[in-house]
């Protein structure tokens, strides 16, 4: 990869001393300089920020660089970091695109590298999701807020229902609340219920989601920072730069560079983990070539036990085993748990929502069917270990306090941990978030940094983390939370990978 020159390291100070040189400018005794005139700085606006191609001459296998400039509706150059933008480039004829891995240099500036992964002429959409006000209004406020993770506590009990408000508080304090924990699973963070008028604590039965709150919108933002997330400001393309970039080479031509097989899957490079090309995700992590034949994925699963832990987006997989192998499923009515098997091969698969999934339907929050995956862990057969476990605890818990957060993923590592001891052998494969495809939201950064923790907690221990964030963001024909089949093939081609190497 080609070094960042002195301009874009020096990024926007030396930018600005350019665009400068027309302003009167003074010294100011030992403090530096000022304009003789005030001057404003105001939001980064998509429609005066621009973009422009920082390499010629682009080959097949060569990195695409782009250079981003933030500008304010005046057009003045903002001054620091912290805007959220992405990078897409696509060519449609080969259904072939990819995303950018963006380096933030915290002075305006930003660098966003692509792997150039076939030949020919391609589009080039850079989009402002948020400005950066918008993202420090986030991180250091809204994600703090507690009570926003919130759900209709129903008891029951003698014929007798009674309904409160619920929600998850991480430390502080509260008065005469009905509240839940878990020694080695919740603790410090706790469910609290406003106590029922007459029924006790324990009669807490079903565990809906408040209409109150939603993980797709701006519950409890005030009306004083709505304004940094009205559509103007968030999933805005950039128009300023150009919006083609030719690779040479033979039209239809991809190059990937040798792999290795899938054993350490942390992302440690800067660029995406790979590309669509004709409906594949060719990964540049690691080898996962060679999934695409049936006899290879029944080797790999044959005497397996698939262990899928998560929420909706794991879900999706059944239905790719379920035609893979023609088998029938069993879902239970409540819960949404579905096991299956495939005895000719000895091969068994059981999905279980994590706790506090947050379902709107009553019918599937019953309390009995949270259940802990370390409780899950705990009561695995331990006759035999030819398990493969992939959990993926993230969209149900946006909501969360980042602190609340934190404590769940330590107690799920520490029951990890505990498992893995027992069997050794067994694959634990963490499936890290995903873009949820919509442009009415924020809620993509608050996924970004919850895909930060999960690494920074899990790194070390010895499982395997599936990245799909760079493969999502990527699959610009689709805009829906939920991915379709394509898309779904390609994650379970990552796992027979990362179970079967």
């Amino acid at each position: 990869m080609s070094p960042i020159s002195t301009d874009e390291a020096m990024g926007s100070r030396v930018i600005h001393l350019k665009e400068s040189a027309s302003l009167s400018v003074k010294g100011v005794g030992g403090i530096g300089f000022t304009y003789t005139s005030p001057r404003s700085l105001g939001l980064t606006n998509p429609n005066v920020s621009q973009y422009a191609l920082r390499n010629d001459d682009i080959a097949v296998g060569d990195i695409i660089k782009l250079f981003i400039t933030a500008r304010d509706e005046n057009g003045r150059l903002r001054t620091s970091g912290g805007d959220y933008f992405t990078v897409v480039i696509t060519q449609e004829s080969q259904n072939a695109s990819t995303t950018a891995e963006i380096i933030d240099h915290s002075n305006g500036t930003y660098t966003a590298y692509a792997y150039a992964g076939w030949a020919g002429k391609s589009s080039i959409t850079v989009t402002l999701v948020n400005p950066s006000d918008a993202i420090y209004y986030l991180r250091y406020n809204y994600t703090l807020l507690s009570h926003r993770a919130g759900f209709v506590g129903i008891f029951q009990r003698n014929n007798v229902t009674e309904r409160t408000n619920c929600y998850i508080q991480h430390e502080g304090s509260w008065s005469k609340k009905c509240e839940y924990f878990h020694p080695y699973n919740l603790f410090s963070t706790r469910l609290l219920c406003d106590a029922p008028p007459t029924l006790p604590c324990d009669a807490l039965t079903i565990l809906p989601r408040s209409d109150n709150t939603n993980a797709l919108n701006m519950p409890r933002v005030p009306k004083d920072k709505q304004y940094l997330f009205t559509d103007k400001r968030r999933y805005q393309k950039l128009s300023k730069g150009p919006q083609v970039v030719d690779v040479n080479g033979i039209e239809g031509q991809s190059s990937l560079p040798v792999l290795e097989k899938c054993y350490n899957t942390y992302k440690s490079f800067s660029f995406p983990d790979g590309f669509w090309m004709k409906g594949r995700y060719l990964h540049l992590t690691c080898d996962n070539s060679k999934w695409f034949h049936l006899e290879d994925t029944i080797k790999c699963l044959t005497n397996k036990h698939l262990l899928l832990l998560g929420d909706s987006q794991l879900r999706l997989w059944i239905r790719k085993i379920r035609t893979l192998l023609g088998i029938e499923v069993v879902v239970d009515k409540y819960t949404h748990a579905i096991s299956t098997s495939k005895p000719e091969i000895n091969f068994n698969v059981t999905f279980q929502f994590h706790p506090f999934f947050r379902h709107p339907d009553e019918g599937y929050s019953l309390v009995s069917d949270h259940r802990y995956e370390t409780q899950i862990l705990d009561e695995v057969d331990r006759s035999h270990c030819n398990y493969i476990v992939v959990f993926g605890p993230w969209a149900h818990y946006a909501l969360w306090t980042p602190g609340a957060y934190r404590e769940r993923l330590e107690f799920l590592r520490d029951g990890v941990l505990k498992f893995m001891k027992r069997c050794p052998n067994a694959v634990v494969i963490l499936k890290g978030p995903q873009p949820t495809k919509t442009t009415t939201n924020f809620f993509d950064y608050v996924c970004k940094t919850m895909m930060d923790m999960q690494m920074e907690v899990f790194d070390g221990i010895g499982i395997k983390f599936m990245n799909v964030w760079d493969m999502i963001e990527s699959a610009y024909w689709y805009s829906d939370p939920h991915p379709p089949d394509d898309v779904i093939n390609v994650q379970f081609q990552q796992l027979l990978s990362y179970s079967c190497t």
